[in-house]
C-alpha cells in the first residue's frame, strides 16, 4: 500500500513453512485483499496469482505477460523449484526491464513496479536469488497443520474478516505511512543490515517497523547450504513472528530499547507524535 512512497525495488517476499497447511498462501491472501480488495463472486482475485515456471522461456513468457498488466501484487503459488532464474533476479532490481515476445524478434520494455510474493515447503534459492529475498517463516509445529479445528482460531475465517474490516485496516496503514512521512523520512537505526539493490524499502520499512516495536529487522537474512543450493531457514526475529491480539487491544506506546541512539528514540517519538489522533 506503501509502495507508491518507496524508491526502486521491493525484494522478493518468500513465505516459507515446512508442511502443507500451514497458510503460507492464506497469509499472501490477506495481503492481497487489504492492498487490493477481496475476490469478486466468481472467485477472482484482484491480484495475478500463479505458478513459477521451471523453464526460462516459460518464465519469461509469464513476465512479459504479468508486466504488460502492471498489477499491484504478484504470487508465485506454491513454489517446488529453486529459485534461481536469472531474469527474474534482473527483473526484481530494475526498474524497467526487456524481454522478447515470443515469435518475434523485437524487445518489449515494460516498468517493474509490482511487488512479488512467493510461497512454498521449504523454499530453496541459490546464492544470487538470496540477496533479493527477504523471509517469512510460517511453522505450525506439527506434522499435520491442515486438521487444526477452526476452534482454535481467533478469526476462523481470516478472509472473511479482513474483507469485512478492509477499511479499517487501509486506514491503520495510512496513518503509519503518514506518520512516517511527516516524521521527514527518517534514516534507520545503523543496526538493520543493508540490502543492496533495495535501499528505499530498507530504509522505510526499518524506520516503521522500529517505531512499531518490531526488533532485528532483517535478522532472519542468513541461509543453509543444503544440498546445492540454500534453504531458507529462520533466524532472529524479524519479520517471522506474527500474533493475533483481540480486536479492542490498545497499540503499544513503549520506546523501543537496546542500543538505539538519541536521534533514534526521537525520531520514534517525532512519529508516535505524528500517528496521534
Amino acid at each position: 500500500m506503501l509502495r507508491s512512497l518507496i524508491p526502486g525495488q521491493v525484494p522478493l517476499c518468500l513465505i516459507d513453512k515446512p508442511a502443507p497447511g500451514t497458510g503460507a498462501s492464506l497469509l499472501a491472501c490477506v495481503v492481497g485483499t487489504i492492498a487490493c480488495g477481496p475476490a469478486d463472486k466468481r472467485g477472482r482475485e484482484p491480484w495475478v496469482t500463479t505458478a513459477l515456471p521451471a523453464a526460462k522461456h516459460e518464465l519469461e513468457k509469464t513476465l512479459l505477460a504479468i508486466l504488460r498488466e502492471q498489477p499491484v501484487l504478484v504470487l508465485f503459488d506454491n513454489v517446488t523449484t529453486v529459485i534461481s532464474n536469472p531474469t527474474l533476479m534482473a527483473v526484481l532490481t530494475s526498474d524497467h526491464f526487456a524481454l522478447r515476445e515470443l515469435g518475434r524478434s523485437e524487445l518489449v520494455h515494460v516498468e517493474q513496479r509490482p511487488t512479488v510474493i512467493a510461497t512454498g515447503n521449504q523454499l530453496q534459492v541459490d546464492r544470487e536469488a538470496a540477496r533479493r529475498c527477504i523471509q517469512i517463516h510460517l511453522n505450525a509445529e506439527m506434522e499435520h497443520p491442515e486438521n487444526r479445528s477452526v476452534e482454535e482460531f481467533v478469526y476462523p475465517n481470516l478472509l472473511a474478516y479482513v474483507a469485512a474490516h478492509r477499511g479499517a485496516l487501509r486506514a491503520d496503514i495510512f496513518t503509519i505511512g503518514r506518520a512516517w512521512l511527516r516524521a521527514g523520512r527518517p534514516k534507520p537505526v545503523p543496526s538493520i543490515p543493508a540490502l543492496g539493490g533495495f535501499e528505499g524499502w530498507r530504509d522505510a520499512l526499518g524506520v516503521i517497523l522500529t517505531m512499531l516495536g518490531v526488533r532485528d529487522f532483517l535478522g532472519n537474512q542468513a541461509a543453509d547450504n543444503h544440498h546445492g543450493g540454500f534453504v531458507l531457514r529462520q533466524r532472529g526475529n524479524g519479520m517471522n513472528r506474527w500474533r493475533v491480539v483481540p480486536e479492542n487491544a490498545t497499540p503499544s506506546r513503549t520506546t523501543p530499547s537496546g542500543g538505539e541512539t538519541a536521534a533514534t528514540r526521537e525520531t520514534w517519538a517525532a512519529m508516535r507524535l505524528h500517528m496521534s489522533p
